[in-house]
């Protein structure tokens, strides 16, 4: 059980490295998971699969966007953060509850619209994950307020090991879909109850801070992000209800977790950023805010060339990770790579805007995004397919993440960072150019990968994007944490 004094807040950089070495299991992880059933459930019932997860993963997404970003910045804020933990923990549970018997009644619905009967069952089974998922969210928004990094990150870590072990047990011993299923809500139930014994009696305590003072920020954040996140789930629902190849719905639904990998992680780092804004507003560092605000977008940014590497080394990659059955995907991952990067930028960008509680202007600039998107889909889908899906959700997502961003540049009355964009254009086309060059069959992949990595980083370096200062910086921060780190195992 966590302390009940007041945090000691470290920064954004330490917090976003524990994030990562948690959260950051979900890339190792998940790559391994799909690799397992893509080659065990073929594409077909991975198809299968992936459009139960993307329904379900959705309804708990939209339980993040109404309430973590939220509670962290609460939580950060508050004198006594116990009665704010007691009314999220609440909040959530409500909620889940509510999504997971929705779906749970919906289900025959649903697998009616989308034309697959075996689809009710599974997303019954599914619905138990929801309310799981939504008591281990609010017990780790809750830590990462308080900036218990390292035990949001042990929680975080948790789950994606679970997840994957248990998917790859039940899947070995022939539960095909329906173990897929159980392990991935047995993932989530070993998160809550880690979680829940960080966070200890407080999940259970008064309730006294208001609802109202909560749901206040909550709706313009879940209306914002309701706008410029929904692109990335609703392509392959609707190619699965306007596609004519069950096929096609499988390799859209292999590439799509490519991004939605990259999208976990920002989303685990970015409410650090909202707690760390969020505590030097309320000290008054101003200046020290706006630091790493503008920090955060050059970072988010900075991403770009690395999702080159992958989408040059797109037929490799899915050779790799999803079987010579899956090669004709390759066209789509190189699609969901931009797709990655601007889940990226957005989250970033909505992490700034509600940091500072100004929201309201960019729900109205990005409310059309989503149903342009919609009628996007109902147009290309019959016509290009799976392709036409991918290319609607990437340009639909670079719309996004520049509302996004301009809005945030504008509201910290911070400079464009015309240098790091240009730099990181140059550099995406070389790094896609070379990795495009460069063949790298099976287990080479990640020797190019790293090469190029390392060469993407000696631009930016040589380039003057990462200043002397600024690396002396980041190198001091990775020698203290791996110090102290050592020192509790100790």
């Amino acid at each position: 059980m966590i302390s009940s004094s007041a945090p000691v807040r470290q920064g954004p950089l330490r917090g976003s490295l524990a994030a990562m070495i948690g959260e950051g299991l979900s890339l190792p992880t998940g790559l391994v998971t799909i690799a397992i059933l893509t080659r065990v459930l073929g594409p077909v019932g991975y198809g299968r699969f992936s459009v139960a997860a993307t329904l379900v993963v959705t309804l708990e997404w939209l339980l993040v966007a109404i309430f973590a970003r939220v509670t962290v910045k609460f939580v950060a804020e508050a004198d006594d953060w116990q009665p704010v933990a007691a009314t999220s923990f609440r909040a959530y549970a409500f909620s889940g509850t509510a999504l997971g018997a929705t779906l749970w009644l919906l289900a025959d619905w649903i697998a009616d619209l989308l034309g697959d009967p075996l689809m009710s069952g599974l997303l019954r089974l599914f619905a138990l994950e929801i309310p799981i998922f939504a008591a281990a969210a609010a017990s780790r928004n809750v830590l990462v307020g308080l900036a218990s990094y390292w035990e949001q990150a042990l929680v975080a870590a948790s789950r994606w090991l679970g997840r994957m072990t248990l998917i790859a047990l039940f899947v070995y011993i022939g539960w095909s879909v329906t173990g897929a299923i159980l392990g991935s809500i047995g993932g989530a139930l070993i998160a809550w109850l880690l979680g829940q014994a960080f966070v200890g009696r407080a999940s259970w305590g008064r309730a006294d801070f208001p609802y109202r003072q909560l749901l206040g920020l909550a709706v313009p954040a879940f209306l914002l992000m309701l706008s410029v996140r929904l692109f990335d789930r609703v392509g392959l629902l609707m190619l699965k209800a306007l596609g004519d190849s069950d096929v096609e719905v499988g390799y859209y639904g292999a590439t799509q977790n490519l991004a939605m990998i990259a999208g976990i992680v920002a989303m685990t780092t970015t409410p650090i950023l909202i707690s760390t804004l969020t505590a030097a507003h309320r000290n008054g560092d101003t200046a020290r805010a706006r630091e790493a605000a503008s920090n955060s977008i050059r970072a988010a940014l900075g991403v770009l060339p690395f999702a080159a590497i992958v989408a040059g080394s797109s037929e490799e990659v899915v050779g790799l990770l999803f079987g010579e059955t899956f090669i004709e995907a390759a066209p789509l991952a190189a699609w969901m790579m931009l797709v990655a990067e601007t889940l990226i930028v957005i989250s970033v960008a909505t992490a700034l805007l509600i940091a500072r509680g100004r929201l309201w202007r960019t729900v109205w600039l990005t409310a059309p995004l989503l149903p342009v998107s919609i009628l996007a889909h109902a147009l290309l889908i019959p016509k290009y397919g799976a392709a036409g899906a991918a290319g609607v959700t990437a340009v639909t997502g670079a719309l996004a993440a520049a509302a996004c961003v301009l809005t945030a540049i504008m509201v910290w009355g911070l400079r464009l960072p015309v240098g790091t964009l240009f730099r990181s254009l140059i550099l995406t086309v070389v790094a896609y150019m070379a990795a495009s060059a460069w063949p790298a069959p099976g287990l080479l992949l990640f020797l190019e990968g790293a090469v190029l990595s390392l060469l993407v980083l000696a631009g930016y370096v040589l380039s003057g994007e990462l200043s002397r200062n600024e690396l002396a910086r980041i190198r001091a921060m990775l020698v203290a944490e791996w110090r102290r780190v050592r020192s509790s195992q100790g």
